[in-house]
């Protein structure tokens, strides 16, 4: 009975062995997989040479403009919409060129009436 044991335990050493090469073989493919699928960490920025904005100093409601000095955006609505987005959220692409407006922080876009998407991370 004992050898009988000892058979089963060197075929189950084999099956074992092979179990666990196939899995190596899978974790490693689909870690290659995860490598080349997943975006850079690199932050891709768009630089806005000039904005215009009404200037807080004009009481009088004249249209006179100031432009900002040249900023980093990461955030981008809709001026149809109500909220904002990082730039490298997906839902962006849904928001046309013409139609964007830029801002560098989060709270510059609270600030302007928008609140954050629930569709992307922050």
């Amino acid at each position: 009975m004992w050898e009988q044991w000892k058979e089963r335990l060197r075929e189950l050493k084999s099956d074992f062995a092979l179990s666990g090469l196939v899995m190596l073989s899978l974790f490693t493919a689909f870690g290659l997989v995860q490598a080349i699928m997943m975006p850079s960490h690199e932050q891709e920025t768009i630089t806005v040479n000039q904005l215009a904005v009404p200037s807080s100093s004009n009481s009088e409601g004249k249209d006179d403009k100031e432009l900002l000095p040249k900023t980093t955006a990461l955030f981008l609505a809709s001026v149809n919409g109500s909220k904002y987005y990082p730039k490298s959220c997906s839902a962006t692409s849904q928001v046309k060129e013409e139609n964007r407006i830029w801002f560098a922080t989060q709270k510059e876009a609270e600030e302007a009436g928008y609140g954050p998407s629930v569709q992307c991370s922050y």
